[in-house]
């Protein structure tokens, strides 16, 4: 099940509260359910994070193809959501009922929370690595579990710096000096968007298996 986002209209005051009511049915407020995940642990599962209960990526056009318009952000989720879909039905999403849960509810929507690191160079190890400072930390994790941005070819070739991986920092979650990874980030190209398999692999690369291949 794709889901594309819900929007909600009301067009008095009593709907207003009865909307009201509802969400916050048993104490519990849901009206903020699109940005962060309010409580939770980490899991040691693909999800890394107990809050969420769905597979969900965000995907965002940035740089020079933002810039210039090679792709709008609509294109590029009509896209990836494909190749998300192929990725749920892999056997890594069988581990447990909470991972088969979350495959069968795949979500993908326009916009990141977190910026796309352009000018973050690569690490010159052998074979160079992503720039590994690269995240932002946060308070609590955001619903995706991937941020995907969508680059000019210039620009992915400038991020890489020679790496052929293509997961870095996307969020990361602290306790005193002691930081974990909660969110990824992966870089894809706008030509890139026309292979559905490749995006498959690079996604599997951000979820951590099945690393992409060229």
């Amino acid at each position: 099940m794709m889901k594309q986002g819900l929007v909600l209209v009301g067009g008095t005051a009593a709907v207003a509260l009865l909307i009201f009511l509802i969400l916050t049915v048993g104490g519990v407020d849901l009206r903020e359910e699109g940005t962060a995940q309010e409580s939770g642990g980490f899991t040691g599962d693909l999800l890394i994070w107990s809050g969420r209960q769905e597979l969900a990526v965000c995907v965002e056009v940035a740089g020079s193809a933002k810039n210039e318009q090679q792709v709008v952000a609509s294109e590029a989720v009509e896209s990836v959501s494909p190749a998300l879909l192929i990725v749920s039905q892999d056997e890594a999403f069988t581990a447990s009922e909470r991972l088969q849960t979350a495959a069968s509810s795949v979500v993908v929507e326009a916009e990141c929370p977190g910026d796309a690191q352009l000018d973050c160079p690569a690490y010159p190890y052998d074979p160079p690595i992503l720039c590994p400072d690269g995240y932002e930390i946060v308070k609590e994790p955001s619903k995706y579990r991937v941020f995907v941005y969508v680059v000019s070819d210039a620009d992915l070739e400038q991020i890489l710096g020679g790496a052929t991986q293509r997961r870095g920092g996307g969020e990361h979650l602290c306790s005193g000096d002691s930081c974990s990874e909660v969110t990824s980030a992966v870089y894809v190209s706008v030509n890139e968007l026309n292979d559905t398999q490749v995006l498959a692999g690079i996604l599997r690369e951000g979820l951590g298996f099945g690393g992409h291949r060229e």
